[in-house]
């Protein structure tokens, strides 16, 4: 579609606006929308396709970003873009077409745009919930570790922090720095398995305990190898 410019809005739920994530033919300049703000808005609240060829005179436009800019809308197009159960993620915005005034063939061309761009972005939406829910997963444990030893609580939490610090002198990648932080904040995950007695035993350990007390790195494998860990945390 030969335009002036186009946005790319996502949907903010924390916060009710919208936020741009693309913005070609606006420099570097960040835009973020009230939901009860212009055309945009209104096609995020309705989740209907909007085509305008006169702004100027449409009751619902907003002529707040051009004041700020001085720059000059005629006409657009509004699309919603939704999840395939129909919850609105954003809004994409087309604005000035060069020669003539937007139709239907620049509807349905910017349709088949949205449908990949909803794709996308629910696709990394799941990556993020997969990538919470994971991450929850391991604090829960942690400190399922800190209620069964008060005497070394946040132990994992600080391996995990120095070993990150020293992959990160030793230039390990993003990825390996994952890794490591994972491993580090689980090492101590079999002490669940250990009898208080023993764990909590403030004076020297007898040979038998200390034998005892060893078995948590088994205990640690033992648990952890029934767990599906992501590609990214395979040997």
């Amino acid at each position: 579609i030969s335009c002036d410019r186009i946005t790319i809005f996502r949907l903010s739920d924390s916060q009710g606006r919208l936020a741009s994530v693309v913005a070609e033919g606006i420099g570097d300049r960040e835009i973020s929308l009230g939901m009860n703000l212009g055309i945009a808005g209104l096609v995020a609240v309705t989740g209907q396709e909007v085509i305008v060829n006169e702004v100027q005179g449409d009751a619902r436009f907003s002529n707040h970003f051009d004041q700020i800019t001085g720059y000059s809308t005629r006409n657009m197009i509004c699309l919603p873009i939704t999840t395939r159960s129909g919850e609105i993620l954003g809004v994409v915005q087309v604005i000035n077409k060069r020669e003539g005034e937007f139709d239907e063939t620049d509807l349905e061309l910017l349709r088949s745009l949205v449908a990949v761009i909803s794709v996308s972005i629910e696709n990394a939406l799941l990556f993020k919930d997969q990538d919470l829910q994971f991450h929850s997963l391991l604090e829960v444990m942690a400190a399922s570790i800190d209620a069964k030893d008060q005497l070394t609580a946040g132990h994992s939490h600080r391996v995990a922090h120095y070993a990150a610090m020293i992959g990160t002198t030793l230039g390990f990648n993003e990825r390996d720095l994952e890794v490591l932080k994972v491993a580090a904040l689980l090492h101590d995950y079999g002490k669940i398995g250990i009898d208080d007695a023993v764990l909590k035993k403030s004076g020297k350990l007898t040979v038998p305990e200390y034998a005892h007390i060893q078995q948590h790195a088994n205990i640690t494998h033992s648990i952890l190898d029934k767990i599906y860990f992501a590609r990214k945390y395979g040997a």
